[in-house]
């Protein structure tokens, strides 16, 4: 079924097991990180955006069912917390605080520069 607009997305992920997110192509998702932050196994396909923030264990190689396949059983068949806590560390980066410090010594760096 396609779900079209909800408002309910994060009530969606809670109910979840798992979020998959097979793209060929994809920048910084916020579907993604979403579902990472709402405390589910997150697959996605080993594409730059994904890799950027996700651990090698939520990775599965693109147009390749197989891999996809052994992941989905593997989250299946364990305890999946690691992971989930590997992905929530690594989207700190994306923090809002972070964010702002970036933005703040880049705007430093050019104005020292004029």
């Amino acid at each position: 079924n396609v779900l079209f607009y909800r408002k309910d997305v994060l009530d969606l992920y809670r109910i979840s097991d798992l979020f998959v997110l097979p793209s060929l192509r994809e920048g910084l998702s916020i579907c993604t990180i979403e579902a990472c932050l709402s405390n589910i196994p997150v697959l996605a396909s080993n594409i730059r955006g994904p890799q950027d923030f996700l651990c090698n264990e939520s990775l599965f190689y693109c147009n390749n069912v197989d891999d996809l396949s052994n992941k989905i059983l593997s989250i299946i068949n364990s305890n999946n917390q690691s992971m989930i806590e590997t992905n929530k560390q690594k989207l700190q980066k994306y923090s809002n605080e972070n964010v702002e410090s970036c933005f703040n010594n880049f705007f430093d760096m050019v104005e020292k520069n004029l």
